[in-house]
């Protein structure tokens, strides 16, 4: 159809990453977490002070190795299990064509074709770079902005999706 609007693009680590940081956002239990993760280093972060005023040096240096383990694992940690989640599903293995319409999302990724209409998607988010349309909390199809052909694609895949999409709770 003529307001059809189709990109081809293929999975990158960035495309991936944006998704997992969108998809902690909506899931409940992960924001928790996250939430007492801060929470856990805050308390340690004020226990190192007070520890080393109080000449508690166990404490000290058992907060302090806790500390550093708990930041190491957050910025390491994370970053190294994401690019291994992302070699393992081998998403950049095909090429993504995606098609958005009046009727809803279309993918073709290899052999696998898949249509999914407007009442079988929940949201959509958007970033500076990427799309994400959600289907459910854990499976979204992310469209990075850079594979449309010029700013006004962007805008009418914006407006095709925000028109037809009933925003469901997520």
């Amino acid at each position: 159809m003529a307001n059809d609007i189709t990109v081809a693009y293929r999975m990158t680590l960035d495309n991936y990453r944006v998704l997992c940081r969108l998809q902690r956002r909506l899931i409940l239990n992960l924001r928790v977490q996250n939430r007492i993760y801060w929470l856990l280093v805050i308390f340690v972060g004020v226990l190192i002070p007070w520890s080393y005023l109080s000449g508690l040096t166990n404490v000290l240096v058992i907060s302090s190795m806790l500390l550093i383990a708990w930041l190491g694992l957050r910025f390491f940690g994370t970053t190294w299990l994401t690019k291994r989640w992302f070699k393992q599903q081998r998403l950049d293995r095909h090429e993504i064509v995606l098609t958005l319409s009046e009727a809803g999302l279309s993918t073709v990724m290899g052999d696998s074709t898949s249509f999914h209409g407007w009442s079988e998607l929940m949201r959509i988010d958007e970033t500076d770079s990427h799309f994400v349309i959600w289907e459910n909390r854990l499976l979204g199809f992310v469209v990075p902005k850079r594979s449309f052909p010029n700013a006004d694609a962007v805008s009418m895949f914006a407006d095709i999706a925000k028109r037809n999409l009933v925003e469901q709770p997520v």
